[in-house]
C-alpha cells in the first residue's frame, strides 16, 4: 500500500480503490466466484456479499470491508448535511447505497469502465432532485463532469441508451422502496 501524503488529495482515493480491488473480484475484472454457503447468522457483507463469520459487524465480513462502508457512510453524511442546508429531502440509507454500488460492481453507472469516485444525483439537486435511492448512482469524475448540472434528457455527452438504462434501474429501485 502506498504511503499517504497528507497534502495529496487523491491519496485517500488511491488507497480506497486498492481496497476495493482486493475485496471485490468484479473490480479486478475477474468473474465473481460462486457464493459460499450461508453463514450461521445468515447475513452477508454489504461490500463483497461474502458470509459474515466474524462477530465484529452485522454489515461487513472483515475490517477492510468495514473501512469501505465507513467511508461510504461518511459520503452519505456529507450529502445529507448539504441537503438539509438546502432544505431538500434526503433519506438515503447506507444499505441502499451499498446495494446500488454492488449492482454497478463498484464502477461508474454511466461508462461502466472506471471505478466510481462520487455519488451523482441523476436529477441534480439544484434542479429539484433529492438524495434518495431512486436518484443516486455511482459516477467517475469524467462522467460526472460530462453530465454536469443537466437533467438526463439534456445530457449529450453520454449516450442516450446508457441514460435510459440508468433511469430504468432507478425506477425499479424507487418502486422497491415504495413497496417496502
Amino acid at each position: 500500500m502506498e504511503k499517504q501524503n497528507k497534502h495529496d488529495p487523491k491519496a485517500w482515493l488511491r488507497t480506497r480503490q486498492v481496497g476495493i480491488e482486493r475485496t471485490n473480484p468484479a473490480a479486478r475484472g475477474q468473474p465473481q466466484p460462486q457464493k459460499p454457503a450461508m453463514s450461521p447468522s445468515g447475513k452477508r457483507c454489504w461490500v463483497c456479499t461474502q458470509p459474515i463469520t466474524w462477530g465484529q459487524s452485522d454489515t461487513a465480513c472483515n475490517e477492510r470491508c468495514r473501512a469501505i462502508l465507513y467511508a461510504e457512510s461518511y459520503r452519505i453524511a456529507r450529502h445529507k448535511e448539504e441537503s438539509y442546508r438546502q432544505n431538500r429531502p434526503c433519506n438515503l440509507k447506507l444499505s441502499e447505497w451499498a446495494e446500488t454500488l454492488r449492482h454497478y460492481n463498484w464502477h461508474c453507472a454511466f461508462c461502466q469502465i472506471g471505478p466510481f469516485e462520487s455519488l451523482d444525483h441523476f436529477i441534480p439537486t439544484s434542479r429539484g432532485g433529492a438524495t434518495w435511492v431512486g436518484n443516486v448512482v455511482p459516477s467517475c469524475l469524467p462522467c460526472q463532469a460530462a453530465k454536469g448540472n443537466l437533467l438526463p434528457e439534456e445530457v449529450k455527452a453520454i449516450p442516450r441508451e446508457r441514460m435510459d438504462r440508468i433511469a430504468r434501474y432507478l425506477g425499479r429501485r424507487a418502486q422497491m422502496v415504495s413497496q417496502s
